[in-house]
């Protein structure tokens, strides 16, 4: 009986907790690219606002709020990267490219596909 429940990864009937892994696995890729920017309150935001979406999947709550002040310190922060208005522009800007795409390409399909949205 284990064993068959061992080979059913990629059925996603109901949401399971091994359905929650992959937004959380991006989730900590995020906040590890935010990271790398350093201090600052757009970093720092996003940083925060990964925290409270990891929470909010973790207990199982609405996501949708979490995932909108996630998308907007994104957006705030792929913005001030490209007013170039922080000392490393170029590095910075190219995080807050991958931040973006990770964003847009990545979690919310993650989160998709795990029924959090």
């Amino acid at each position: 009986m284990a064993g068959a429940s061992a080979h059913a990864p990629g059925r996603h009937a109901v949401t399971t907790p091994g359905d929650v892994l992959p937004p959380i696995r991006i989730m900590r890729r995020i906040a590890a690219l935010a990271d790398l920017l350093g201090e600052g309150s757009a970093a720092d935001h996003l940083r925060q606002s990964v925290r409270e979406l990891t929470l909010a999947v973790e207990q199982g709550m609405g996501v949708a709020p979490a995932v909108e002040r996630v998308m907007s310190s994104v957006r705030q922060l792929h913005g001030e990267q490209r007013a170039g208005r922080r000392r490393h522009a170029r590095e910075g800007q190219v995080a807050a490219e991958r931040l973006l795409n990770t964003v847009q390409q990545e979690l919310l399909a993650a989160l998709q596909r795990s029924g959090h949205i």
